[in-house]
């Protein structure tokens, strides 16, 4: 069978009668040779009309392998690499082997466009997360400037309140000190001055009480805010190295392997702004100290939050890791009454067929009813 492709133009002589020249100025220097027909294994003379297949290297007698005069002309007075001839198993298996190159790079160019969509779509996904972060602390920012400007009017509310109370009070106990001269002036004095003054100290004490609430909330919020990149780690083994930085630093490459191989978020040592430890050290021998992570941004710590069921089939290394949000006091009570919660319906609950969980950002909780797998 023939194959006619183009190529480079190497010098190649096709034909027998060329080769058997070689082989045979080779018999005269000592160094003896013979080729055999792979299909009829008669010898190969030099002065027979036989071709060699290119891949597997055998020789074929052209009658053999059908090939005319012509046709045979053709191939031995071409130029190698113009011209290829493959035996008929050489062949087939060229074929297969052309198929599966045209198949892998279809695959390849696929996987390529594949890859390319990935990537638009998350740049677009980061950018969609960075401007909606940016318009969340923009939104902060007001209303942090909203409840500054609320507590200063509360102020200048509070102390005009008090001033004309106090000035309302001064002229009514004026005005009965003149109604009542004829009587025990002392006794009606005191009387209503403790009056007067109770009800004044009253009405102090609730608009102290508002303001502080005022004040209450906003130091919330601002708490909220500070902790909002923040994410803590629980189960987290603790160093036992003597110097404080050592320890840090093993806490900062526990941490990256952490969010790079076991959640495959993608950090730099520039992501993590702080790592440091809760409570004292050696308070707790049993179980390390929780670990504060302050990160770059609240977009990292969505990544991290968004990937944390990665954690199911990570390493024996990170599994038992729990990483929660780094909550206020308040947002903590609330977590805790939730859980108290959800265990009293657990237990109220005789099917058996159910679990009660908390579950949800702090300030959003709430209890979840989940059916168990049978």
């Amino acid at each position: 069978m023939i194959h006619a492709l183009m190529a480079s133009d190497q010098s190649r002589r096709g034909s027998a009668s060329e080769s058997k020249k070689s082989k045979k100025s080779k018999l005269l220097g000592r160094e003896v040779k013979i080729y055999e027909c792979e299909l009829c294994e008669a010898v190969v003379g030099a002065e027979d009309k036989a071709i060699e297949c290119e891949i597997c290297k055998e020789w074929f007698h052209a009658g053999c392998v059908d090939l005319t005069d012509n046709e045979y002309e053709v191939l031995s007075t071409h130029k190698i690499g113009t011209i290829h001839w493959y035996c008929a198993t050489c062949n087939v298996k060229s074929v297969e082997l052309l198929r599966l190159v045209f198949g892998l790079q279809d695959r390849l160019q696929k996987s390529e466009r594949e890859i390319e969509s990935l990537k638009r779509e998350t740049h677009a996904k980061f950018s969609k997360l960075d401007s909606e972060y940016e318009a969340v602390r923009e939104d902060l920012k007001t209303l942090n400037q909203k409840i500054d400007d609320g507590l200063k009017q509360c102020k200048v509310d509070s102390d005009k309140l008090v001033k004309s109370i106090q000035h309302q009070t001064r002229n009514e106990i004026k005005e009965e000190i003149e109604e009542v001269k004829a009587t025990s002036l002392a006794d009606i004095m005191k009387e209503e001055m403790e009056k007067s003054l109770g009800n004044m100290a009253s009405e102090i004490d609730s608009v102290k009480c508002n303001l502080n609430e005022t004040r209450a909330k906003a130091d919330e919020q601002r708490d909220k805010e500070s902790r909002r990149n923040n994410v803590v780690l629980y189960k987290v083994p603790e160093s036992n190295a003597d110097r404080a930085e050592d320890r840090i630093k093993e806490d900062i490459s526990f941490c990256l392997k952490l969010f790079n191989n076991g959640l495959q978020v993608g950090m730099s040592d520039e992501d993590l702004l702080q790592v440091f430890r809760l409570g004292r050290r050696g308070e707790n021998d049993d179980a390390p100290r929780p670990l504060l992570v302050h990160l770059a941004s609240y977009t990292l710590k969505n990544l991290i939050m968004e990937s944390l069921y990665k954690l199911k089939h990570a390493v024996s290394q990170f599994k038992r890791v729990i990483v929660s949000h780094d909550m206020t006091k308040t947002e903590r009570e609330e977590c805790k009454k939730l859980v108290e919660d959800a265990r009293s319906m657990a237990a109220q609950d005789t099917s058996g067929e159910y679990l009660y969980r908390v579950r949800g950002a702090p300030g959003k909780m709430k209890i979840i009813k989940l059916r168990i797998r049978p």
